[in-house]
């Protein structure tokens, strides 16, 4: 193992005068399409949510396999909403939906056990 240098190399010294400007932008306004405020959003989220597993669920029980498919397509049509018209709550109040109804349904897990 060679020992470390004893003389490490200076740093170098910044260049005198004024610092350059960079060219910052304003960053781009997230404008959600039809000017949709977040709890809009947040509510249609969960609306959509609840509808979701309504239509897999008859579909599941009409169809059987193809509910796989409209459960596919569901996932796609919320992407897009979520990407296209940037509707960022949107996705936030499906993933609290699911949140709820596995909170909902653990609470009456317990309810019913006793």
């Amino acid at each position: 193992m060679e020992p470390f240098p004893s003389d490490p190399t200076p740093a170098s010294d910044p260049p005198a005068g004024a610092p350059p400007v960079l060219p910052y932008r304003a960053p781009e306004k997230n404008e959600a399409r039809w000017r949709m405020p977040l709890p809009a959003q947040l509510i249609f989220g969960i609306l959509f949510f609840f509808g979701s597993v309504a239509l897999v669920g008859v579909t599941a029980v009409g169809a059987g396999p193809l509910a796989l498919v409209v459960f596919v397509g569901l996932i796609l049509m919320a992407a897009y909403v979520h990407r296209e018209w940037k509707w960022s709550a949107f996705t936030m109040g499906i993933f609290l939906s699911i949140g709820a109804s596995i909170l909902f349904v653990g609470i009456c897990a317990v309810v019913n056990m006793r």
